[in-house]
């Protein structure tokens, strides 16, 4: 059981069952056991945050709190991202406990490509040189694709 809190404070709790697996799986048509389909899952925040609703659905019932109340408390800072790693967690808990050692390594370094990589935004945004990097990034991009004699638009 994982748990992440949305931006008015309030903490939700995510459990995975073989239950709800099922249940998510004639919602969304998504399979989370399928490779192709957690494949999928681990590359989309848009799936991730889809699973974290409904495992989510009975408490925000209780809060009669609506799915687009809901979605509008994921906004802000890093509370999505927070959602989406507990689901994903939750997920790596569940592969291990049934057996499941390919997809839990995978969920794990998921988990922490995702995390490290937020990290370094974090810090590149912070020391200024995040800027720099995508001007840098755009202008090669605009040079290999032609679309200019290589100098960036941005300013």
């Amino acid at each position: 059981m994982q748990t992440f809190k949305d931006n008015q404070g309030q903490t939700w709790t995510i459990a995975l069952t073989l239950g709800k697996v099922r249940k998510i799986r004639e919602k969304l048509g998504l399979d989370l056991l399928k490779p192709l389909h957690h494949a999928q899952i681990l590359d989309s925040l848009t799936d991730q945050l889809a699973f974290v609703f409904l495992l989510c659905e009975e408490q925000a019932k209780e809060h009669s709190i609506s799915i687009d109340d809901f979605e509008d408390r994921l906004a802000g800072d890093s509370v999505a991202q927070d959602a989406s790693i507990a689901f994903l967690e939750e997920c790596a808990f569940f592969f291990h406990r049934y057996g499941r050692i390919e997809e839990y390594q995978t969920t794990r370094r998921v988990i922490r490509l995702t995390t490290d990589l937020r990290a370094r935004q974090v810090e590149l945004a912070t020391n200024g040189r995040l800027d720099s990097l995508m001007d840098a990034m755009e202008t090669q991009w605009r040079k290999e694709l032609g679309l200019t004699d290589g100098q960036s638009s941005s300013s």
